[in-house]
């Protein structure tokens, strides 16, 4: 009897202080379907934490050749606008190589130093022509393109120039980071679709096309979150770092200051990031939704994953020994029409598959099994 009354008692409390709100919301259901039953959540804790570990740190461009230390030396004082300062700089060294130049002339026709002596000279003043001078020679011709730029009105600035391209338009970077981003989709879009053909949960699922189409638009909101977690988390660490090592003055530097094939004047650094960004997201959305025809038509998210790593993967391998198939290539190059195709046919591909898409999911007939005993 006692255990009675305390039980009575105690569900009483329980009714009225820890009430359960659930939720019956189709986005809210999904969610939780997606990340706590499909383990998903671990994939976007380790994004989360990929991102916030990838942040720290700083980015370090190797050197391919000698006068690339002394070149990177020079703009780190160069670096910015064109001041009368800056110019007088320039002017000096360029009569200290020109004194070099001289005092090799001089050294070569002093009869009064030995073989030896004339060599060993000769070669220390070659070590700085070789290297420190080849570096100028560079700033001096980035000196003379900057001043044609500025009379024809563009705000002409001095930038490294190997940081920058770099920057711009780096192949292994692109590849790594849309690669990367692909392989991620690949393992966690298939458990927003097939779960359901997989434990039987589609036959549950309302008959009338509008209960579908909800449901179906409530996972493809799941979908587009999670590329955006993804996207966010592998491609934003990387300026984070940039911008902690190199600063963001130059940012708005004309990209024409860097390449002389673009066309576009007042296209500057961060309009190329940016450009390549929207065709990268442009990208990877259509690469979620074929993946998400694929898990809809195979009901399998092992299956999916194989078919969709030969349909995406597979062809990433392939364009990345193409040299002129990268859209920063096609940035700076002036490659419009190139660009513009790129996204016009990812957003056609997005919207072909996410109808198609559609049709399969809330189609009104429900495939069911065969039960042989019944």
């Amino acid at each position: 009897k006692t255990a009675g009354i305390f039980s009575r008692l105690l569900e009483k409390f329980k009714s009225r202080f820890f009430t359960l709100n659930g939720s019956t919301g189709v986005f809210k259901g999904e969610v939780f379907k997606f990340t706590i039953q499909n383990k998903m959540a671990v994939m976007i804790v380790l994004l989360v934490l990929f991102a916030i570990i990838s942040s720290f740190g700083t980015v370090r461009y190797p050197y391919s050749e000698n006068s690339d230390a002394d070149y990177k030396a020079y703009m780190e004082y160069l670096e910015g606008d064109i001041t009368l300062e800056k110019e007088n700089y320039i002017l000096e060294q360029q009569n200290y190589f020109n004194n070099l130049q001289q005092r090799m002339g001089e050294i070569a026709e002093n009869s009064e130093l030995s073989e030896n002596a004339k060599q060993a000279m000769s070669k220390s003043i070659e070590n700085i022509l070789n290297s420190k001078g080849v570096a100028f020679k560079r700033v001096i011709e980035q000196y003379n393109r900057l001043l044609e730029l500025d009379k024809k009105g563009i705000d002409a600035k001095f930038i490294d120039e190997n940081i920058y391209k770099s920057f711009v338009s780096s192949k292994t970077r692109e590849w790594n980071d849309f690669a990367l981003l692909c392989l991620v989709l690949v393992i966690g879009v298939p458990y927003v679709f097939s779960p359901e053909y997989k434990n039987g949960m589609i036959n549950l699922i309302r008959t009338t096309e509008n209960g579908k189409t909800k449901l179906f638009f409530g996972k493809i909101v799941v979908e587009c979150i999670y590329l955006l977690i993804a996207f966010t988390a592998l491609y934003v660490p990387y300026f984070v770092r940039f911008i902690n090592t190199y600063g963001a003055n130059s940012l708005n530097t004309p990209l024409v200051c860097i390449f002389e094939n673009v066309q576009e004047t007042s296209f500057s650094v961060i309009n190329a990031v940016v450009v390549n960004l929207i065709c990268y997201f442009l990208l990877a959305t259509a690469v979620t939704f074929v993946i998400t025809a694929v898990s809809i038509f195979t009901r399998s998210s092992m299956f999916t994953m194989v078919i969709s790593t030969v349909l995406v993967i597979i062809p990433l391998l392939a364009l990345y020994l193409i040299e002129n198939a990268r859209l920063g290539y096609w940035v700076v190059n002036s490659h419009i029409i190139a660009i513009v195709m790129t996204c016009l046919l990812s957003i056609l591909i997005a919207i072909v598959t996410l109808e198609i898409s559609k049709l399969k999911f809330t189609e009104t007939r429900i495939w069911r099994r065969i039960n042989a005993k019944a």
